[in-house]
Order: C-alpha cells, then sequence, then structure tokens
C-alpha cells in the first residue's frame, strides 16, 4: 500500500482532494497549502489511499479513503542483516504520518501555524523541507497546549550545542517541550526484529534541558508507534525518576485523536490541567499502518 503520486498535478486536482477531507474552504485552503510548500521549495502533491475490504474487517470498522501527501521523505525502510534480524538503523514501514504525510496533520499544523503567530522563517523552512514528518509532529504536539503564548522554536535553553523544541510560557510558567517522534518504535512487539529497548525512546533529551533552578517546565513529548504497553510505562518511569525533567508525555499514533496520551512525572498534574485533546481537523479513526518485514 505504497501511494502512488500523480506527476504534474493541478490546482483543481488538489482542491478535490482536500474537499474529500474538509468539505468547506477547499480553494483557500489549497492556496495556503501551496504557499506553504512553495516557501519550502516543495511541491504540494496530493493522492487517495484506498485500503483492502480486508483491513475494514481486520479493524471492526469501515477504512474509508484517506488522502495523503508526498512528504519528500524516504520510505522509513532498509534491509535486514545476514541474521534476517532487522537493526536499529533498519526500518521497514509504510503509513500516513510515520512514511508519508497525512493531509488531516498538514492542514492541523497550518492552522496551529496561523493561529499562534509562529512565522516560517529559514530555520523553520528548513526543517519543514528536509525533516518533514518530524516538524510536523512537533507542531501538533505544541497545539495540545491550551494556551501557550511567547512561542520561540528552537529554543538554547543550555551551554550545549542543541536547542529545545519549543519555549512557551502558560499563563506565569516559562515551559520548555522538547519532542521526540520515534518510529522506530514500531519494531516494539514484532519479534522478527531485534529486541527494541524502550529506554532508547529517551535518549538525547536530558542534555536539552537546564536544572530545576532555571525555573523552567520541562517537559519531554514522546510520539510512539505503538500502543503504550507496561515496558514503556516501566521506561517512562524511571525517566522521569531523573532531575532534569519534570514530566513526560507518552502520545500514541495508534490512538485516535490523542485518546491514548498518558502524562506521567512530579509535575504531571499541572500538565494535565494545561493539555487539551481537541484538533480542527480531527484525524481518521483508524490510520493503517504496513510493517514490510521478512518472516522468519
Amino acid at each position: 500500500m505504497i501511494p502512488q503520486f500523480p506527476q504534474g498535478q493541478d490546482r483543481d486536482g488538489r482542491i478535490q482532494l482536500i474537499r474529500e477531507v474538509v468539505n468547506q474552504a477547499a480553494a483557500e485552503l489549497e492556496a495556503e497549502l501551496t504557499g506553504l510548500f512553495q516557501a519550502c521549495e516543495k511541491p504540494l502533491v496530493l493522492t487517495r489511499l484506498t485500503y483492502p475490504p480486508e483491513w475494514s474487517k481486520k479493524a471492526g470498522q469501515p477504512i474509508p479513503p484517506i488522502v495523503v501527501y508526498d512528504a519528500g521523505e524516504a520510505d522509513f525502510r532498509a534491509e535486514p542483516d545476514d541474521s534476517g534480524h532487522i537493526r536499529m538503523r533498519s526500518q521497514m514501514i509504510t503509513a500516513p504520518m510515520v512514511s508519508h504525510g497525512l493531509l488531516l496533520d498538514l492542514l492541523e499544523m497550518n492552522h496551529l501555524r496561523k493561529n499562534l503567530g509562529i512565522a516560517m522563517t529559514k530555520g523553520m523552512a528548513t526543517s519543514f523541507k528536509n525533516s518533514h514528518l518530524t516538524t510536523i509532529q512537533e507542531f501538533l504536539a505544541l497545539g495540545k497546549w491550551q494556551t501557550p503564548a511567547a512561542i520561540i522554536p528552537n529554543h538554547r535553553a543550555t551551554a550545549g550545542k542543541k536547542d529545545v523544541d519549543w519555549r512557551f510560557d502558560v499563563g506565569a510558567t516559562p515551559v520548555l517541550l522538547e519532542v521526540k517522534f520515534r518510529r522506530t518504535d514500531w519494531r516494539r512487539g514484532h519479534p522478527e526484529t531485534e529486541k527494541f529497548n524502550s529506554s532508547y525512546l529517551f535518549d538525547s533529551i536530558e542534555g536539552k534541558f537546564p536544572d530545576a533552578s532555571a525555573g523552567f517546565l520541562r517537559v519531554a513529548h514522546i510520539i510512539l508507534v505503538q500502543p503504550i504497553d507496561r515496558e514503556v510505562l516501566q521506561a517512562a518511569d524511571d525517566f522521569t525518576k531523573s532531575p532534569m525533567v519534570d514530566a513526560v508525555i507518552l502520545d500514541p499514533l495508534s490512538e485516535s485523536n490523542g485518546a491514548g496520551m498518558i502524562v506521567i512525572g512530579r509535575k504531571a498534574d499541572f500538565v494535565r490541567t494545561q493539555i487539551k485533546d481537541c484538533r480542527v481537523f480531527p484525524k481518521p479513526n483508524v490510520v493503517p499502518i504496513i510493517f514490510r518485514r521478512p518472516s522468519k
């Protein structure tokens, strides 16, 4: 189920596909999205992804066609090693949000960018072009906060060389938000891959946050492919024992519109009061993920 994107798609074709998703203002949205992609030196190309009837039977509900776009990234795939295992650097997966762009996520990101007044700077355009799907998820994570103000993307919070994804205020509380989109999480629970260590989900985060005396609320937002299980919860609990993080948000793509999101950590209660489960452009109830891996 790899989408076939048309060559030289015209504006009317894009408008028709957008209309299937939103049923209103399709022409205006097409103009906005096309302009956004042009600013990032990318063409906007959409297609309709239709799943076989047996997938609906397996899911227990109809899976309507899903409109996706060319995210400009290679499929999230690689080859197994000589032992037949798929190594840490190797992935074989196809899905909207993971390998290709989901139009509804793009529409949500565009809405957030406008609503929150985030300019498409040169650095943001570069991220949008070169790390497109990760950048989309960073915006969607920011959009879960109710009233973020004074937003600064790519904020340097320590003396190190790495930025934190977002710095913003909620009321009188300054927040540092680091978003990690862990696409390799698809390997968790799949016996034909090398054993997945859930502690990996929290790598490369602590060094981005200052110590507690700096006065920031330090939050790590971890976007997973698979559902949250006991192993992930234990790894997250272990991570929150670090003095360098105040709360962790676990957000599985396998759940519709944030329904499975969990917040843990010493400041979890406060974070829960500040985040919401509401999108202007809700995701489909089912977005199948296709695992392409060798059989034993």
